[in-house]
């Protein structure tokens, strides 16, 4: 429990409050509970939120998104082809 959700409403307070970036709260978090590790879709709405406080750029938000792996980058072979 408390490893997606709650910590991204934790790290958003933080965020807010301190007027930290997002990877500043988080290690802050992430440090006080080692197992935090919010989903992908949390981590973009907290860095879309750092654009809003007026702590980023939305190139700094584009390069995070571009960051990302992409799972779907090589085809998947079938057995039955």
């Amino acid at each position: 429990m408390g490893v997606s959700r709650s910590a991204s409403m934790v790290i958003a307070y933080f965020m807010k409050e301190n007027l930290w970036k997002f990877e500043d709260s988080y290690d802050f978090v992430k440090k006080q509970r080692y197992i935090v590790d919010p989903n992908y879709g949390f981590k973009k709405q907290l860095k879309k939120y750092e654009i809003k406080l007026g702590l980023s750029t939305e190139e700094e938000f584009i390069t995070f998104v571009n960051q990302r792996p992409n799972i779907f980058r090589h085809p998947v072979s079938s057995k039955f082809s």
